[in-house]
């Protein structure tokens, strides 16, 4: 059984607000460069849920995996932006997998596209 959300939500540039600064840390410099940059936009269903879950236990240490609520206008509007109409759906470095784009997420798929393996 799949499930999906269509978002209904017209594309727009947004900008994702950076992380708070770490209390007692001055001047920190974070190199995430080499890091990839894994994305879950979910809607809070339990089919989102396992997919979170899924993500996550094949992220490698290098994958900064974060969970995004399409719930939230700026996150529709962001996913909208990036071609996504259905829920759950997965951004590696910032593409959309390729099976998020109009089928289930497979994971076969997430990984061809780098997730749980760091950048070269």
């Amino acid at each position: 059984m799949q499930i999906f959300l269509d978002l209904g939500v017209a594309p727009i540039i947004s900008v994702i607000p950076v992380p708070a600064l770490i209390p007692g840390i001055d001047n920190m410099e974070i190199d995430m460069s080499n890091n990839r940059k894994v994305e879950v936009f979910s809607a809070g269903y339990a089919v989102c849920e396992d997919v979170v879950r899924l993500v996550k236990a094949s992220a490698c240490r290098s994958c900064d995996v974060t969970v995004l609520d399409t719930n939230d206008i700026q996150v529709a509007q962001r996913a909208k932006a990036l071609g996504i109409s259905k829920v759950p759906a997965v951004v590696i470095d910032g593409v959309l997998a390729g099976c998020c784009a109009g089928s289930a997420v497979d994971i076969a798929t997430l990984k061809a596209a780098g997730l749980g393996s760091p950048k070269a």
